[in-house]
């Protein structure tokens, strides 16, 4: 079986930091560093921006039909996911240790800036959960949360993206909340629209057959019960 990790990992990295380079968030954010002029709602922009540019570049370099069975296994998950979100975490996490040591000599403080370590575990889990899944496109539901178009198979994805770039939209993230907000309802309406596919089920199994909520409200809770504790 040929090795395609290495191969993905290059086109991922390849599109993830030319995009990084084009993106205005990103230029925006190190022109005001330079002049000492930041804030932590900016570190926190970019990081959702580069978030956003790394999701894309898994988007448009990830499907079933090149991965092996259409599964994503450990082995490549592990190698191409792992660096990958490091580099992410690491560029963000340097973005805010920027902002700072600008804020703390601004306000004559003295303490060295103390860079937020990377959350190996949080990787390890997005590693694990993605590599268990049994085809790689049973998690279709996160198009959903995400608020993007889940494409109805390859050659309408293919389509969706050029049509995106007819409409000079450089990513199909920002329609719902986002620099596109507001601005083309109809693609909202066709996004919305696609959402129903998630429903439909090709293959029922425990695996790949589940549902997500976007909030447990606090009168929903009856219990919490914390590890090592007997559940009743």
């Amino acid at each position: 079986m040929e090795d395609i990790a290495p191969g993905l990992l290059e086109k991922i990295q390849k599109q993830f930091y030319h995009d990084i380079e084009k993106s205005s968030i990103v230029k925006n954010f190190k022109k005001q560093a330079q002049r000492g002029k930041i804030s932590y709602s900016q570190a926190n922009e970019v990081a959702q921006e580069i978030g956003k540019i790394l999701a894309q570049s898994y988007s448009d370099n990830l499907s079933s039909g090149i991965l092996p069975d259409g599964k994503m296994y450990y082995n490549i998950a592990s190698r191409v996911l792992n660096p990958t979100l490091k580099e992410a975490y690491e560029m963000a996490a340097d973005n805010a240790a920027i902002v700072q040591q600008i804020m703390n000599e601004a306000a004559g403080i003295g303490i060295k800036t103390i860079r937020a370590q990377i959350q190996q575990d949080n990787i390890n889990g997005i590693v694990n959960r993605i590599s268990s899944e049994e085809y790689f496109d049973d998690v279709k539901w996160d198009y959903v949360l995400n608020r993007i178009y889940l494409p109805d198979d390859e050659e309408d994805e293919k389509v969706y993206k050029q049509h995106l770039k007819d409409i000079g939209v450089s990513n199909g993230f920002e329609f719902f909340q986002g620099r596109y907000k507001g601005m083309y309802p109809e693609e909202e309406a066709r996004i919305r629209e696609s959402w129903k596919r998630a429903f439909r089920i090709d293959k029922w199994t425990i695996f790949n057959v589940c549902g997500n909520i976007w909030e447990i409200k606090r009168e929903w809770v009856k219990r919490i019960i914390k590890p090592g504790e007997e559940v009743k």
